[in-house]
């Protein structure tokens, strides 16, 4: 990809991996907005529960259905999926891969049989599709109070408690429930509370090791601190099991090999960076943009850090909810200025945008399957917002912030 590197212009102390650690950021946003709207995944391994069990034939036509939806053929492609659900109940993939269908096509404006049961309550007939759906899969899961059927109510539900509540009632029905666990999981880390979500994650792998969903978002537990190494481990597994998947979505796959490549930029094997971006670019042509403003921004606050931060504060000026441009801030105050009071400010600035947009998402667990377009760049921004703030804490850095004083540049 041909990045730069003057080594010898370094300052002592300073590595490769803080000069790339802006790339890595920027890299969130190719992810986040490539993850979207996609069918859900499936454990592949033999230890998968009863609630991703499917036979090879079932897998199929999955498959068949999502490349049905990818042409247009919406109504055929959902109902090779309602008959799927018919044939597997306790399915949760599958009947997660019908969700997300009805919500794109109750989006486009389309007719869907079935949406008659609900009846519409005087003045709420001017409401978007996903509080339509939400409304309907509620209704469907207090009358049948099964734990799919409270799982999926909980992934529509935009409050995180009302989500909480509904993820509990179906552990109360069934322990085991992994979907549960990783639901309250995501729900908890989108609220900031990731000791909890830690500690529900590894209750839905216990249950079920091989669970994809799950699988990745531990990748992205790790990849805070010394569990680098692990982290990267455990998304080149990820990527090898789901390239054997007929129900993860390509989409899907594309977007962890970014993950990977932002997490091998946060080594010091710029070989391996390189090479894996090369491999993108060729891949992935609808990337190739991003990518490139990717390097070019790496570039331009390794040659001029005071000019990089003059520009994020532009952006931050015309798009003040964006918590993109902060972030650039804060990097450039953080690893270029040596400027820790205003790095630690920042941070602050960060992690209140991220509060803010995480309280304006819909839940939307499914392995990132279907977030708000920038669930995940926000979840990534608290979690490392989080971890700067504490370790210039622990420097004795923030007193000064805290105070309302900014260092001029």
């Amino acid at each position: 990809m041909g990045i730069e590197r003057s080594v010898d212009r370094m300052e002592a102390g300073t590595t490769l991996k803080s000069r790339l650690l802006p790339l890595v950021l920027l890299l969130a946003v190719v992810v986040s907005t490539s993850s979207c709207n996609l069918f859900a995944t499936a454990s592949k391994r033999s230890t998968a529960g009863p609630y991703d069990q499917l036979g090879a034939a079932e897998r199929e036509r999955v498959a068949e259905a999502r490349r049905d939806r990818e042409n247009g053929s919406r109504h055929r492609a959902r109902a090779v999926l309602r008959f799927l659900t018919d044939v597997a109940p306790l399915n949760l993939p599958v009947a997660i891969a019908l969700q997300e269908l009805e919500l794109e096509m109750l989006a486009a404006g389309d007719r869907i049989s079935g949406m008659e049961e609900e009846p519409v309550q005087p003045g709420t007939e001017q409401q978007g599709p996903a509080e339509r759906l939400r409304r309907l899969y509620r209704t469907r899961a207090e009358k049948n109070p099964t734990p799919v059927a409270l799982v999926l109510a909980a992934r529509l539900e935009g409050d995180g408690p009302a989500a909480l509540a509904l993820l509990d009632r179906a552990l109360d029905i069934d322990s085991t429930c992994n979907w549960a666990h990783y639901g309250r999981a995501h729900v908890l880390a989108q609220a900031g509370d990731f000791r909890s979500a830690r500690e529900a994650l590894d209750l839905a792998l216990r249950q079920d090791p091989g669970h994809l969903p799950s699988r990745r978002l531990e990748a992205a537990f790790l990849s805070r601190g010394s569990k680098l190494d692990l982290a990267i481990k455990k998304l080149e597994s990820w990527l090898e099991d789901a390239e054997q998947d007929p129900l993860v979505d390509p989409k899907l796959r594309q977007g962890a090999e970014l993950d990977l490549l932002s997490l091998y930029a946060l080594t010091d094997d710029t070989d391996r960076v390189e090479d894996l971006a090369d491999q993108l670019l060729e891949r992935h042509a609808a990337a190739a943009q991003r990518i490139d403003l990717v390097v070019a921004a790496a570039r331009i606050s390794d040659r001029d850090p005071k000019g990089a931060l003059r520009a994020a504060r532009e952006a931050a000026e015309a798009d003040p909810s964006n918590p993109l441009p902060h972030v650039q801030q804060a990097m450039v105050y953080d690893y270029w200025l040596d400027k820790p009071e205003d790095a630690y400010r920042v941070w602050g600035q960060v992690l209140e945008l991220c509060r803010a947009a995480s309280q304006n998402q819909s839940t939307g667990f499914a392995g990132n399957q279907r977030p708000e377009p920038a669930s995940f760049q926000v979840l990534l921004f608290w979690v490392y917002a989080q971890a700067r703030l504490s370790e210039l804490s622990s420097r004795g850095y923030g007193q000064s912030a805290q105070a309302g004083t900014v260092e001029s540049t």
